[in-house]
């Protein structure tokens, strides 16, 4: 069972304000996709896919590329004066005075 989306505007799973990841997804065929190769790989004896939830994955995968971007500038900002372009940033990661 599905939980409601806390992003609709209604409580509805969908809405004005829910996602679009999914429907991407939807669109592309992912989900039809996966459910063959989890049909296909649970056919095999003594073979049972573990619990997988695509959403999920996509929204972690998201964040772990989110991050990762993140340090990457940061360790640009700290290894390169140059690149530290506006006040804020100069006193975040202490500029020479």
């Amino acid at each position: 069972m599905r939980l409601a989306n806390p992003l609709s505007h209604d409580g509805t799973e969908e809405g004005p304000l829910c996602p679009i990841g999914e429907d991407g997804m939807r669109m592309v065929g992912l989900f039809r996709t996966f459910e063959d190769i989890k049909t296909a790989y649970e056919r095999i004896p003594f073979m049972k896919m573990d619990a997988f939830d695509l959403e999920t994955q996509k929204i972690e995968g998201a964040f772990e590329r989110l991050f990762f971007e993140i340090a990457k500038e940061e360790a640009k900002i700290r290894s390169d004066s140059a690149a530290r372009s506006t006040e804020l940033l100069r006193r975040g990661f202490g500029a020479a005075r």
